[in-house]
């Protein structure tokens, strides 16, 4: 099964504003309950296409609007998801994992913050992935914060990003291309990751992707040599082991992977608890 990319003109998309956790929010978060928080392990980075909204970052509420770039350091709480409210929202993500891949995913956010994938998940070329780490390693060594330093670091790079989707979609009008099965493994493998395996089940993953959950268990064995239920717990695995080591207390852990209570997460850790610990040692023996 495959389908047609929906083209999109990025020449008309550049940043306009850079927002960290360093710079100064534009509010309080009042009512926690009005949104979702997570932490993960990778750094992300969401800019801003069309729409706008509210998002948090550090207990801190910023208005997102067309051309901003929001930074999201690893371990940040930050919005999970999107509110009942959010509607007609074009974002596009990018993951930085620890090791310099840099991933991405363009998600249209309609009625009832329900979000979907547009057809565009893939990676950068590993070079792009240095060159933002570097920037955010440069931004956590500055001794003092405002918005001129912190755009320098990241305007230039992330537009660079947006020039390559010009330069992809000009390579797509000359040969039109389609989305293949590894792409869809790409995008059910994205999705798992950065959200920690949380709220990641068949059901909703077919609504993120807009294909049937059969298939996309099948497509994603086929690619990936594992299961889905399989990365789910690589990811929760990996987050629990780091969520230890960094003091983290276990009921907190279990919420931030999505269990249903600390009792269910303490029976699906018992039944991983060699591999949480192999993990735990190697983060240890990593130790400065």
């Amino acid at each position: 099964m495959e389908i047609q990319k929906k083209s999109y003109n990025f020449e008309d998309y550049t940043v306009q504003r850079v927002i960290s956790s360093h710079l100064q929010p534009a509010g309080e978060l009042k009512d926690m309950n009005d949104f979702t928080l997570e932490r993960h392990l990778h750094r992300e980075m969401l800019y801003v296409m069309e729409g706008e909204n509210d998002t948090v970052l550090n207990g801190k509420v910023y208005h997102l609007t067309p051309g901003s770039l929001l930074l999201i350091d690893r371990w940040e709480s930050h919005s999970y998801l999107y509110r009942k409210n959010d509607h007609d929202l074009l974002h596009l993500w990018f993951y930085l994992s620890t090791d310099h891949e840099l991933k991405f995913s363009l998600m249209h956010i309609g009625a009832q913050g329900e979000c979907r994938n547009t057809g565009y998940t893939n990676k950068f070329a590993k070079e792009y992935g240095e060159i933002l780490s570097n920037r955010w390693d440069r931004l956590k060594g500055l001794k003092s914060y405002d918005a001129k330093s912190v755009g320098y670091l990241f305007r230039s790079a992330v537009n660079l990003l947006l020039e390559e989707f010009t330069v992809q979609n000009f390579s797509l009008m000359q040969q039109p291309q389609i989305r293949s099965s590894v792409d869809l493994a790409e995008t059910i493998s994205n999705y798992i990751t950065q959200a920690n395996g949380r709220n990641c089940s068949l059901r909703q993953l077919e609504k993120v992707t807009g294909f049937n959950r059969f298939y996309l268990a099948h497509v994603f064995r086929q690619s990936s040599g594992k299961s889905i239920g399989a990365l789910i717990n690589d990811c929760r695995m990996q987050f629990t082991a780091e969520a230890y080591y960094r003091g983290m207390p276990q009921k907190n852990i279990a919420m931030e992977l999505g269990f249903s209570s600390p009792a269910a997460f303490s029976k699906w850790q018992r039944t991983h608890k060699e591999m949480i610990e192999t993990i735990y040692r190697r983060l240890r023996q990593l130790e400065p």
